[in-house]
């Protein structure tokens, strides 16, 4: 265990080396208002994010830095269409 590891919380789990969709913990950083432990997370896309250790431990966990979410945007907006983004639906009587 680190030394910032020990100073932050001793009862706190190691997430260092943890991969969860694009994201790769790398250190303790600080503690969040909550008193959970930050980590530091480098994404693929090449992006650093500070993210706390529930929302890296619970049933679904943080993916990405958000690039994950601009780019299932961008797929769906090539498949949908443009269109998709404003769809309006008219009801006919008969």
């Amino acid at each position: 265990m680190s030394a910032l590891m020990a100073t932050l919380h001793t009862n706190a789990r190691d997430l260092s080396g943890l991969r969860t969709g694009r994201l790769l913990v790398s250190h303790p950083s600080k503690r969040d208002a909550d008193g959970h432990v930050m980590w530091h997370c480098i994404c693929d896309c090449g992006k650093t994010k500070d993210i706390a250790s529930n929302s890296l431990t619970r049933k679904k966990p943080v993916q990405s830095c958000g690039c994950m979410n601009a780019t299932t945007a961008q797929v769906k907006r090539l498949i949908d269409g443009p269109w998709n983004e404003a769809k309006s639906y008219v009801i006919r009587d008969g």
